[in-house]
């Protein structure tokens, strides 16, 4: 049984239709990667598995575990971290609020420190501005920020929707040694979104091509890079030129 399963999932902004029918897996110890251009229903599909939309058909089971219209609090406590576009970090409150808040599942302290601690040695800069305002890190410690209090939940599968926007080149390679690190480091699977084709066919070898609400396509990333169909939705002039 894989870790996530969705079966015919259907998904809804009032009478908008967003989603029809979506098909997907992630195993555990996978980094599977949804692929597609915007308005493609990426992100939204991440936020029904996390909790945040109520689908209107299908069923989302995640360890056997039937999740359908969980909320976002009780899909957090059987280990499903959702990491949003933006970021979304609480700029006005320091490092350590922002992580501990990400540890709000626990209740146990002696653990909670236990988890910043090993957070915080994944990510050393983060304990060089632990008492920063969110707003004083750079574009990449934001993102790493953002990851961080992700982990302080101890996930077993972890969102990340476009990890890489507004970094630049250089903060994207590191971005790619800090994803698969989830996986080696915290045992975390990851369901990544992701514009950046290079960026997600470093990390991940399995994926999901999306247009339109619906999976247009789906397998090994580099066999689908050479689709005709991947090069039209995504890839664009990158893939035409053999990148």
């Amino acid at each position: 049984m894989p870790l996530l399963q969705i079966d015919d999932l259907h998904t809804a902004y009032g009478r908008t239709r967003v989603h029809r029918g979506i098909e997907l897996h992630v195993e555990a110890g996978e980094i599977v990667a949804i692929l597609g251009p915007n308005g493609a229903g990426k992100s939204t599909l991440l936020s029904a598995i996390a909790g945040l939309i109520r689908p209107t058909g299908g069923t989302i089971v995640y360890q056997d575990q039937d999740l359908t219209g969980w909320t976002a609090d009780r899909a957090a406590k059987v280990g499903i971290s959702l990491v949003p576009e933006g970021r979304r970090i609480f700029q006005g409150m320091t490092v350590r609020d922002n992580l501990e808040l990400g540890a709000y599942v626990q209740s146990d302290r002696k653990s909670v420190d236990a988890d910043l601690d090993r957070v915080l040695e994944y990510f050393p800069i983060l304990r060089e501005r632990l008492d920063s305002q969110g707003s004083d890190l750079s574009g990449g410690q934001q993102q790493m920020l953002a990851i961080a209090r992700g982990l302080m939940a101890r996930p077993t599968l972890m969102l990340l929707d476009e990890p890489s926007l507004g970094l630049s080149p250089v903060l994207v390679k590191d971005l790619e040694a800090i994803i698969l690190g989830l996986r080696e480091q915290f045992g975390a699977s990851v369901l990544l979104v992701e514009q950046n084709a290079s960026l997600a066919l470093a990390v991940a070898q399995r994926g999901y091509l999306m247009q339109t609400g619906s999976i247009a396509a789906e397998g090994l990333l580099d066999e689908m890079r050479e689709t005709g169909l991947m090069r039209e939705l995504y890839l664009g002039a990158e893939a035409a030129g053999g990148d």
